[in-house]
């Protein structure tokens, strides 16, 4: 389906074609297409380390300790992105039934609670937020998927839980669909 902005171009199009027929004037047809690109190439590791910045950063607004980074959770929290992608859902539980528990029993995160946040966006499409659409970069990426989670009570909660302790952050981007999964561990 076309968007506004290409039928726009396209009608254009048209009326010069007709003009230029009528007037008897031959045309050269060059026809380029209108599509809002990100501002930089999808960095995931950028993004990680971004999101991981900023939530230690509301954490301290708030008043709770900022967490340490994991790297085993980070792992964790990419391999949820990716599983999301592979088997098309975006959610705490697969279709398996597990959830941020079982992905990280056994893995040696050593935890004795569990949360996750997770979210998914589209990496070739404009962000939506508060503040109006604005193109993509790695940068507003993080600080979107940051005011999303905060805007969302349960998200919110997780985040800025004083209890606890470490952290991780996957995003994984498959074809411009971006997943983003967040673990925390106390």
């Amino acid at each position: 389906m076309l968007e506004r902005r290409q039928l726009v171009i396209l009608g254009a199009f048209a009326v010069v074609v007709v003009a230029s027929f009528l007037a008897g004037v031959g045309v050269m047809f060059v026809y380029t297409e209108y599509i809002d690109t990100p501002d930089e190439p999808l960095d995931e590791a950028t993004v990680e380390q971004r999101v991981f910045e900023l939530v230690n950063e509301a954490r301290v607004e708030e008043n709770a300790t900022a967490l340490n980074e994991s790297r085993t959770l980070g792992g964790l929290a990419r391999e949820h992105g990716e599983d999301m992608a592979a088997r098309e859902f975006v959610g705490h539980e697969n279709p398996d039934g597990d959830g941020p528990t079982e992905r990280v029993d056994g893995s040696g995160a050593n935890c004795t609670s569990v949360g996750e946040n997770v979210a998914q966006t589209w990496w070739d499409e404009p962000l939506e937020s508060d503040d109006g659409d604005r193109l993509q970069s790695n940068e507003e990426l993080a600080e979107w998927l940051v005011e999303q989670w905060l805007a969302s009570p349960g998200h919110r909660e997780n985040m800025l839980d004083p209890g606890w302790t470490k952290t991780g952050v996957g995003v994984v981007e498959v074809d411009d669909q971006v997943f983003a999964t967040q673990k925390f561990c106390r």
